[in-house]
């Protein structure tokens, strides 16, 4: 049951860190609205690669998601570093467990083929 609920409260900050990148989206000009348009598309191809378990997509948007959150939590003032700090949290998980997917697939590949 608390694993249920942490995952919903995870699902609820990540989701609320979306819909704040895409108000800012919107709210922004220059070269911080493009910043927060690439942090929006980079947290919906995280969400997806993870679900649809395709760790090349994970592994990239994790990358890019990254470094648009750092953009974003040194851009911000106050209060409104928190959701990119989500975002940059976000990235960095599914950066490992991107790397560690790949790391499996390749090596259960060569030792079913051999070296």
């Amino acid at each position: 049951m608390a694993a249920l609920l942490i995952g919903i409260v995870i699902a609820a900050a990540v989701f609320a860190a979306l819909l704040w990148s895409l108000y800012r989206c919107f709210m922004t000009t220059g070269k911080l609205r493009v910043s927060y348009g690439v942090l929006t598309i980079s947290t919906l191809l995280v969400v997806a690669g993870i679900t649809w378990n395709l760790a090349g997509v994970t592994f990239a948007a994790s990358g890019s998601l990254i470094f648009t959150a750092i953009v974003g939590v040194w851009a911000d003032t106050r209060w409104s570093k928190l959701l990119p700090l989500v975002q940059l949290v976000l990235g960095v998980l599914a950066f490992f467990a991107a790397v560690d997917t790949l790391i499996q697939g390749g090596l259960s590949t060569i030792l079913q083929n051999g070296l």
